[in-house]
């Protein structure tokens, strides 16, 4: 049965279309409403083709360089983000922000908007400093225009709590997700859709600092809310994987599986077996039963993992790697080098590819890939390998 909003969506434009001769006008908000509806329930793809002929109809109506056109290339690049289409996403915003600020100037807040969302794609594919200076010409144009406390700011906010995460800055990460937390209560109020993925955001600054008690706390009633409002929404499997994530650091491991198995449960039904989420959950799996020494099961996990994000994704892509580097540090604890090394050398092609040479995700692969070449009993190899990690700033 289909979900009543995409039902009712499918029919309001099954009914403009059958009257014949309906204008862009009329046919781009129910395309736009449908592609909401599809997106809400994980279903990406379908919102990609009516997002698609939005586009095509946008382009035809008011012309390739109109505002109409650029907000219909902004939603379209947002809808690849969700599917892990970075590399398609970046022209789409490339050319919107092109349109936007030919049209608006430079200094307007439709401008920020675009530069938020691609301050966010870069953060997603490591490109921190083109990350930073996105987000923070965005923040600039919106204190020029007294919306420091309006909910695109927010937004911004949001995702340079995750940049500062995923840069190592936790301090700053928390200080931010707290700023926003209040700006949350102020603004939108606890009942709000957004509320949620606020509290969301400040369990992962807390874990960051290994403040794990309010982290749990915090996760638990975003999914509370959340439920709450909008049912088995696909973003639930977020929530129950940063949960299992906050149990995994406490080294609760069956509170951990249990968070897993709901993000896996969860994910399957609403998302479909072979989704990303899904892929990355049994990666996390995988990390756990490592953790807690039960090898064969945390194999079979990462062989999940890699096996699903390599169909979702590709084989390049950098959670991919990603899979491959930690499968591959658990078979260097293992003993089973030589199976260690092919599978690092997939990862580290796969991120030299992605993010350059210099990348902190690339000294990880080296460093593993040197203990590698030392248990094969090639000391030189390892050295080279040593060599080019320390020249890359970052953990190993």
């Amino acid at each position: 049965m289909e979900h009543a909003d995409i039902a009712g969506a499918l029919d309001k434009l099954a009914q403009a279309e059958a009257g014949g001769g309906v204008s862009a006008a009329a046919l781009v908000p129910l395309l736009n409403n449908l592609a909401k509806a599809l997106a809400e329930h994980g279903r990406w793809e379908e919102a990609q083709a009516s997002l698609e002929r939005t586009l095509s109809l946008q382009m035809a109506d008011s012309g390739p360089a109109s505002l109409e056109t650029a907000a219909a290339l902004n939603s379209l690049a947002i809808n690849h983000c969700l599917q892990y289409r970075y590399y398609e996403a970046l022209p789409l915003f490339e050319r919107a922000l092109k349109i936007r600020t030919d049209c608006l100037g430079t200094d307007h807040p439709e401008v920020a908007r675009l530069l938020n969302n691609i301050g966010s794609l870069h953060n997603s594919l490591g490109q921190y400093r083109e990350a930073e200076e996105c987000l923070g010409r965005a923040l600039e144009i919106y204190r020029r225009h007294g919306l420091e406390e309006s909910q695109s700011a927010l937004n911004l906010l949001n995702n340079l709590i995750g940049l500062y995460k995923d840069t190592g800055r936790h301090g700053t990460a928390e200080e931010t997700a707290l700023r926003v937390f209040g700006l949350a209560e102020k603004i939108l109020g606890p009942e709000h859709p957004l509320y949620a993925t606020v509290l969301n955001n400040l369990a992962e600054a807390y874990a960051g600092n290994n403040k794990t008690s309010e982290a749990r706390d915090l996760v638990l009633r975003g999914i509370e809310l959340k439920r709450k409002q909008s049912g088995d929404h696909p973003e639930l499997v977020y929530y129950y994987n940063n949960l299992a994530d906050i149990h995994r650091r406490r080294e609760k491991f069956i509170e951990a599986e249990a968070a897993y198995r709901e993000a896996l449960s969860h994910g399957s039904r609403v998302l479909g077996p072979s989704h990303p989420l899904v892929g990355l959950t049994h990666l996390g799996l995988g990390e756990m039963y490592q953790l807690d020494q039960e090898t064969s099961r945390a194999e079979a996990e990462y062989l999940a993992a890699t096996a699903i994000l390599e169909r979702s994704l590709g084989p390049d892509h950098p959670d991919v790697a990603e899979a491959r580097c930690r499968y591959g540090g658990m078979l260097l604890e293992e003993n089973r080098p030589k199976q260690a090394e092919a599978l690092l050398q997939k990862a580290l092609a796969s991120l030299e590819r992605a993010f350059g040479p210099r990348h902190p995700k690339v000294r990880r692969v080296l460093s593993r890939l040197a203990q590698a070449a030392l248990e094969l009993g090639r000391p030189e190899e390892a050295k080279i390998h040593l060599r080019r990690m320390n020249e890359i700033s970052g953990p190993a």
